[in-house]
């Protein structure tokens, strides 16, 4: 993830975490909920480090899990992970200091962005082909959107044209719902 230059000019920085971060990320995070865990201390109970350190390992293991500086200071902990098909496990603890200069929408902007990339890349799509043969070349048309390819065999047609829908779909941000075709053969008498 990258930050504006902006913010980068602020002085801030994301740096990747290692197990020697755990108390800064006790202190941090109970820095944060403090005024939470003061409010509804009969609800929630007493502070736990355990609880945070628990779930410090637990972030260590995520795909993105990174400490935020000022000026070399921690004013925050990001983290998200990937999964197949889903992002999971987003949190962001920022300071006093590091809120209100944008950085929360950045991290949740790259975040959106990244959703869609993964969406987009897993959506499955069952579209009807048509392969005719012309003399030496078979052609594969996608007969919902008439992308079409060639190719020296019945397959090579069919590879050609997934590789060229996959290209098309990847650069239509606004893809319609597409509705089953179905094809039959039917016998008329003339």
């Amino acid at each position: 993830m990258k930050l504006t230059s902006a913010i980068d000019k602020m002085g801030f920085r994301l740096i990747d975490i290692n197990e020697s971060d755990l108390e800064d990320y006790i202190y941090l995070r109970r820095t944060v909920y403090k005024k939470y865990i003061d409010e509804n201390n009969d609800y929630f109970g007493e502070w736990d480090d355990k609880f945070s350190s628990d779930e410090f390992y637990y972030k260590i293991k995520l795909t993105f899990f990174k400490k935020l500086l000022l000026n070399d200071e921690i004013v925050g902990f990001m983290n998200y992970d990937h999964k197949k098909d889903k992002i999971n496990d987003v949190t962001i603890y920022l300071t006093d200091k590091a809120q209100g200069k944008g950085i929360g929408t950045i991290f949740i902007s790259n975040l959106i962005k990244l959703s869609k990339y993964r969406r987009r890349f897993l959506m499955r799509y069952n579209l009807t082909i048509a392969v005719t043969k012309s003399e030496n070349w078979y052609v594969a048309k996608c007969i919902e959107n008439s992308v079409a390819s060639q190719g020296k065999s019945m397959d090579e047609a069919l590879s050609n044209l997934k590789e060229a829908l996959e290209l098309y779909y990847e650069d239509n941000d606004d893809i319609p719902i597409v509705q089953p075709t179905f094809i039959t053969t039917m016998e008329i008498a003339v």
